[in-house]
């Protein structure tokens, strides 16, 4: 039995595996997954993972939000385009509508208590739309595109490009730094950025790369994947971070 129970609890989202688990193959089995890397990733810096099933029951988070000290949105499938006002095009890959609006509830609820938000490349996109903005649904409808975000080799930082980090930023503070190389791999990207976000980084196309919240809630989205290279000085800063925001509001319980 643990004596030590004050390690910050972390709601994690899950993603939805169609291309391996097909309801249409495999009927009797509809699966949810979380990727090993993101917990691990939050492990290694003294915090605790509740995985958040993406259940149609969305008043089931009066009960998650009460158990959570932070809520960490990640990657997967695109996210339904009739939220951000837009008809799906054939561009768009497979969504999913509970996730969707799960996290959509989530996210309200973290907000007005003022719980940690970290997002993660889709939970980037997908914080972007909660709040009322849209995005690209692909790459292509972007005039101004010119640089490969579609990373096809090992998501590490070797292979990659450079963002540049707004001087005025928290991300500036928790890094150091005005510009870091990251890794990329997504096909979608920011179109409007709405009221209560702001850029926090941007790619050298334009493309913004962070997000962080505009009040004293702290929000904080990435586009790349800092969980696929946990010991790089970027990673290492943003989930140390986190930890450090999560543990101060379960303190303040």
């Amino acid at each position: 039995m643990l004596d030590d129970l004050s390690k910050p609890v972390i709601g994690v989202t899950m993603g939805l595996t169609m291309e391996d688990h097909n309801p249409e193959i495999f009927p009797g089995y509809r699966f949810e997954f979380l990727k090993q890397q993101y917990y691990e990733a939050l492990e290694e810096h003294d915090l605790v993972i509740l995985p958040l099933p993406n259940t149609p029951h969305v008043e089931y988070s009066d009960y998650y939000i009460d158990m959570i000290d932070g809520l960490m949105l990640v990657g997967g499938e695109d996210l339904t385009p009739e939220l951000y006002g837009q008809d799906k095009s054939d561009k768009v890959g497979e969504t999913n509508t509970r996730r969707d609006y799960f996290e959509r509830e989530m996210v309200f609820k973290a907000v007005s208590r003022k719980i940690p938000i970290l997002g993660i490349c889709r939970g980037h996109q997908a914080l972007n739309v909660i709040f009322g903005g849209s995005l690209y649904q692909d790459l292509d409808e972007r005039e101004e595109h010119t640089l490969n975000h579609r990373q096809t080799e090992k998501r590490d930082f070797s292979n990659n490009h450079e963002i540049e980090i707004m001087p005025d930023s928290m991300l500036a503070e928790i890094l150091g730094k005005k510009s870091v190389t990251i890794n990329s791999a997504h096909h979608q990207i920011l179109r409007r950025i709405p009221d209560g976000l702001r850029a926090a980084a941007v790619a050298p196309d334009g493309v913004v790369e962070a997000l962080e919240g505009t009040d004293d809630n702290y929000i904080l989205t990435v586009q790349w994947h800092p969980e696929a290279a946990p010991d790089s000085e970027v990673s290492r800063a943003i989930f140390e971070d986190f930890s450090k925001k999560t543990g101060d509001f379960k303190r303040k319980k």
